[in-house]
């Protein structure tokens, strides 16, 4: 394909990309702000989303220092680590059904006890099982320092542990923003993500969702290094390595960050030169498939004699892939977890009857609904449930801190059915207000990608197949990476799984850069149009 026409190509695709985008980022913010109007919040939302606009206006106007904003952030970051471990361990007994039954485990093992009583969950779902000999570890440590330690002391070092992971996400994060677009704005990214409401309220709740956005963030860094070296050389190579490997600890940790590898892969593929882009991915598949089965020898290897995983356990009650298609598909549950659903699976009396059975319920399902009412399902449903709350699942905190909260309507409908504490409507209202100016900026950077689809594709194929990316090159490219990465887990979530709030939250190191690319866009627009009406008016004077 000569580059005339992979360019023109790769623009057509980058309209379409960014059309699309743009339209799915203005229906989710049409249903954030239903969901909010559910509640009688939506007034006291857009209020905020319009100071929150109108202040990246004056900062725009007045133009800080870099210095000066890049303190503000280290200063906010070093203040937010004890807030944050005082706020966490204040909540520590908030924990979620997920790391409870992992703490369960863990204890057992540690205590010498049988885990009998829970050797359902660690059957059912061998995705936590490195998550769980991590805690076994731990918890051994723990208990060599303070030999009577038990439930109250392994929680709060959980949750210690996992405040520092929360950190090291954002500085992450911030180090992956720097790299391309500079201190500016990396340090209101990270400002952006300390503020993020449900970042604080899942301190409490040490499980793989803070833990995978601590991997989102590394894997976006290792992507900004390889696009700001132009893909070539050596340390290039290295980076798309270990972006694979980051790609293999979420086999481990969480799946839906292999959607980063992919994304990477199809970025390497339109911007370099064929030979060049073929090579960059081989490696990503081969350290993506190394590192896998390194990772998976090094779980068989940690894992306690206590807690065996064969053939006689996957049998027992592992549920397969079908499972969560299946539930996906529960035109009653708009696609999330259901006691009902995981019932069905559980009954079959084996691993290949648990097979047959989702699938006669996923083909059922698709009977019943038809193309229309699937697609209905999938677009409408689905979507709805995952990207209208803002609070992104808070969970048992929703339950216990704010209480009298009506959180499990925000799961399935958004109706409220209980009063509504201050508490809640504090939370709520920040936490809405944060996801639509998210989904506003995203919305406008995926319009300009359209807007500007020649220029960015003339950039992006001229200068790969030159051999480089020049660095404004490779912000597009760590941009279209970013967002091929988010629309790749709205596809998996929307239509191959399960749909939850709470998977969006370790994405925020993927949406974040998106957002501020849109927000600076609009902020230097909505500037450029009061300096102009400003000047108009003092002409007509």
């Amino acid at each position: 394909m000569s580059m005339g026409v992979r360019e023109h190509v790769v623009g057509r695709l980058l309209g379409a990309f960014g059309l699309a985008g743009g339209l799915f980022m203005a229906w989710a913010c049409v249903l954030a702000l239903v969901c909010a109007g559910r509640f009688g919040l939506a007034v006291p939302v857009l209020a905020l989303v319009a100071a929150g606009v109108a202040g990246l206006v004056a900062l725009g106007r007045r133009r800080p220092s870099a210095r000066l904003v890049w303190r503000v952030w280290v200063v906010a970051q070093m203040l937010s680590l004890p807030v944050m471990l005082a706020l966490a361990l204040k909540l520590s007994g908030n924990v979620g059904t997920d790391y409870e039954e992992l703490r369960n485990l863990a204890l057992c093992v540690v205590d010498g006890v049988s885990p009998a009583d829970h050797m359902a969950y660690y059957v059912r779902y061998p995705n936590n099982h490195g998550l769980l000999f991590f805690m076994v570890w731990l918890f051994r440590t723990v208990r060599l320092a303070d030999a009577s330690a038990g439930v109250v002391e392994f929680t709060r070092v959980s949750v210690a542990l996992n405040v520092v992971i929360v950190e090291a996400a954002v500085v992450t994060s911030v180090a992956a923003v720097r790299l391309m677009w500079g201190r500016v704005r990396a340090a209101c990214v990270g400002l952006a993500l300390l503020l993020c409401p449900p970042v604080w309220l899942n301190l409490s709740n040490p499980y793989s969702d803070t833990i995978g956005m601590l991997l989102v963030a590394l894997g976006c860094l290792l992507a900004a290094y390889a696009f700001s070296r132009g893909l070539r050389g050596r340390r290039a190579w290295l980076a798309l390595a270990g972006l694979g490997v980051v790609g293999a600890m979420g086999f481990v940790l969480k799946p839906t960050v292999c959607i980063l590898v992919v994304a990477c892969a199809l970025v390497v593929l339109a911007c370099a030169r064929p030979r060049a882009a073929l090579a960059c991915v081989a490696v990503l598949v081969v350290s993506l498939l190394v590192g896998r089965a390194a990772l998976s020898d090094a779980v068989d290897l940690a894992r306690p004699a206590e807690l065996p995983y064969g053939r006689e356990q996957v049998d027992e009650g592992t549920f397969p892939p079908e499972h969560w298609l299946m539930m996906g598909l529960n035109a009653d549950s708009s696609g999330q977890y259901t006691l009902a659903d995981q019932v069905i699976s559980q009954e079959a009396p084996s691993y290949a009857a648990r097979v047959a059975v989702d699938r006669a319920q996923i083909g059922q399902r698709l009977g019943e609904m038809g193309v229309a009412g699937t697609l209905h399902h999938v677009l409408v449903d689905k979507v709805t449930a995952q990207w209208q709350s803002g609070t992104y699942q808070l969970g048992v905190v929703m339950d216990t801190l704010l209480a009298g909260g009506p959180y499990h309507a925000l799961d399935v409908d958004g109706d409220a059915d209980g009063r509504v504490s201050a508490l809640f409507a504090c939370v709520f209202v920040a936490a809405q207000a944060f996801h639509v100016l998210l989904l506003v900026g995203m919305g406008v950077a995926a319009a300009s990608l359209a807007h500007a689809r020649r220029e960015v594709a003339a950039g992006l194929v001229v200068s790969g197949a030159g051999g480089a990316l020049e660095r404004v090159r490779g912000r597009d490219a760590q941009l279209l990476f970013c967002g091929l990465a988010l629309a790749g887990l709205t596809f998996f979530l929307c239509v191959l799984w399960e749909v939850k709030p709470r998977y969006l939250l370790h994405y925020l190191p993927v949406m974040a850069p998106v957002a501020a690319e849109g927000l600076s866009r609009l902020s230097a627009r909505l500037v450029s149009v009061s300096k102009r009406t400003i000047s108009r008016s003092a002409r007509s004077r």
